[in-house]
């Protein structure tokens, strides 16, 4: 079995990532470094117990994370783009701006004990099996009834509620 250690980071307003997104990238990487890099993301409501979108980040570049949040919370079809988590939050009534997020990075990733390559595959069945758990999000529209990935352990640490500490699909 696969097993998967998460460390969660945040939450962090979307307003206020708006808001540093507007200024150069250095600013932002020097205020949210866990941006630098790939990994897992949640937008929760503000009461923090309810998730509504789990997503991943893993374009490769050194960025990835934030250059995927950057992305959906800026292009909001004013003079500019309209990115499909805009478009989902205005279908679905939410005030994006009134959400929080968390961010993941893998700490470790094994199989029967032995480290193993972090790829493609895996990453969709770590957020997949995120989703699953998650069956009540309200933007996902793939994975909350069936996880259909591999066998798979999630390890959370760090600021992970309202996920459970461990997850297995």
């Amino acid at each position: 079995m696969k097993r998967i250690c998460l460390l969660w980071y945040g939450p962090y307003s979307v307003a206020d990532l708006l808001e540093t997104f507007k200024q150069s990238v250095i600013f932002s990487d020097e205020k949210y470094p866990a941006l630098n890099n790939f990994g897992f993301y949640m937008y929760l409501d503000q009461s923090l117990s309810r998730s509504v979108y789990i997503g991943q980040a893993s374009d490769g570049s050194p960025r990835s994370l934030r250059n995927r949040i950057r992305w959906e919370i800026t292009k909001d079809g004013i003079g500019c783009a309209l990115s499909q988590f805009s478009k989902d939050c205005q279908e679905s009534d939410i005030d994006k701006l009134s959400l929080v997020l968390k961010l993941a990075h893998i700490k470790e990733a094994t199989d029967d004990g032995n480290q193993i390559q972090i790829d493609l595959n895996l990453m969709n069945d770590v957020e997949m099996a995120l989703i699953h758990e998650q069956r009540k999000t309200v933007i996902n529209k793939r994975g909350k009834k069936r996880y259909r990935g591999r066998s798979i352990e999630i390890l959370n640490s760090g600021n992970f509620a309202p996920l459970p500490e461990i997850i297995r699909k």
